[in-house]
């Protein structure tokens, strides 16, 4: 991680990594994720929790241990991190 990544971490509480996915990955992830929004969700839903990210397919299990990040997760939380929970909130224009 960079000085500059760093104070950018430290002052905004997150880091934007540049190119983590390939555009045929994010491709890929948004089309699982509009498949499941069309089937699951009503046109009038403002909001809604899907859970279980990790059944929808390999796309979705391959963001685990993206390469790119893990560096950074291991400096910023210790090399025996873990994931805790997943989850995607979507929220629609109007709220």
């Amino acid at each position: 991680m960079t000085d500059n990544e760093k104070f950018l971490f430290d002052l905004q509480g997150y880091l934007a990594v540049a190119d983590t996915l390939t555009a045929s990955q994010l491709s890929e992830l948004n089309g699982i994720l509009d498949a499941r929004i069309a089937s699951d969700c009503e046109a009038d839903m403002r909001t809604h929790r899907f859970g279980g990210l990790l059944d929808w397919g390999q796309p979705f299990l391959d963001l685990i241990d993206n390469a790119a990040i893990v560096p950074y997760l291991e400096l910023l939380l210790g090399e025996q991190f873990r994931l805790d929970h997943e989850y995607a909130d979507i929220t629609r224009a109007g709220k």
